[in-house]
């Protein structure tokens, strides 16, 4: 790949980076602790924890995001970026649009899924 197309993936890369941030924030902000003093009704009280749970898994699915975004700046770094890390051939064009952290090509991902 040459370093257009790289300067062109970086500036993806940054942008879903800043997303997630700001998306991760806004879920922070909305899962405050369920207090046990808290005087709504239980059914409520239950919904409230459900809730958090769920705001939880998403701080998690976040995180992971951006553990995939961190490591293909060091790919990109280290002029490893747009190659499968399971078979080594190019990633693809379409794939890298669409989910420009990916470390696998779309055989190789659908083959881990299966």
């Amino acid at each position: 790949m040459d370093d257009i197309d790289l300067n062109v993936y970086k500036k993806k890369l940054e942008d879903r980076k800043n997303l997630t941030l700001e998306e991760m924030d806004k879920i922070k902000q909305a899962s405050a602790p369920v207090s046990p003093d808290n005087s709504i009704g239980r059914l409520s009280r239950m919904d409230a924890i459900n809730q958090k749970s769920i705001f939880e898994a998403s701080i998690k699915n976040y995180r992971q995001r951006l553990d995939l975004i961190e490591k293909a700046f060091l790919r990109i770094n280290s002029e490893e970026y747009g190659y499968c890390l399971n078979c080594e051939d190019f990633i693809g064009e379409k794939r890298l649009s669409s989910v420009p952290e990916s470390p696998f090509c779309i055989r190789c991902m659908e083959n881990k899924e299966g």
